[in-house]
């Protein structure tokens, strides 16, 4: 494993000095794999905040979209991406 990766955004814009924005064209396997990767963006940690009273958030990802509605639906409730 090489180095902890960079990635995020603020206003749609790549952070300077990151390694990666938040494209998801960004992040191919050659690129990322066995790497660990510490990402911000402006909607996505401010999404998260919001929900800081909610009785539970679930994030999801492509590589875990069928974890993330699984888990939903044990929970009987209505979920939107």
């Amino acid at each position: 494993m090489d180095s902890v990766l960079f990635a995020g955004e603020r206003q749609s814009i790549k952070i300077e000095g990151f390694d990666f924005g938040n494209s998801p064209f960004d992040f191919s396997i050659d690129k990322v794999k066995n790497q660990i990767i510490i990402m911000t963006t402006t909607n996505g940690t401010n999404a998260i905040k919001a929900t800081k009273e909610a009785y539970l958030t679930l994030i999801g990802s492509f590589i875990n979209a069928a974890a993330v509605c699984q888990q939903a639906k044990k929970y009987g409730k209505d979920f939107y991406f």
